[in-house]
């Protein structure tokens, strides 16, 4: 009859609670950086010329909109004002990690010019 040898149970046991602990903490570097846009939507018909971009970047050093370099706040979020041009504009946000992985988030607005006379 075999023997329980609680000293191997326990050192298997404390190997598995430190890689999963491992793999718990290396999830950023598995998963990379990540752009969520919380508003405008993709596609939107506006007619406000100034609109503000915002959203949530997660894992990221180094932040773009349109290829001008933005800040994200102590809980990753994001907000930046565009000048939008008529008709439609193409928007894009670029993050980078520390181990150089990239993500680009892509979008697109269109801004009609309201031209009533008074």
């Amino acid at each position: 009859m075999p023997t329980f040898n609680t000293k191997k149970v326990l050192f298997i046991l404390v190997v598995l609670t430190l890689i999963g602990y491992g793999v718990f903490n290396g999830r950023n570097l598995i998963l990379g950086p990540t752009i969520e846009i919380t508003y405008p939507k993709d596609n939107m018909e506006t007619t406000e010329k100034l609109i503000a971009i915002r959203g949530k970047a997660n894992n990221v050093v180094f932040l773009s909109l349109n290829n001008r370099p933005i800040f994200i706040d102590t809980e990753n979020n994001f907000e930046e004002k565009l000048l939008l041009y008529p008709g439609f504009n193409i928007i894009s946000i670029y993050g980078k990690d520390r181990f150089k992985n990239e993500v680009i988030k892509e979008f697109r607005l269109y801004y009609k010019e309201n031209n009533q006379i008074n």
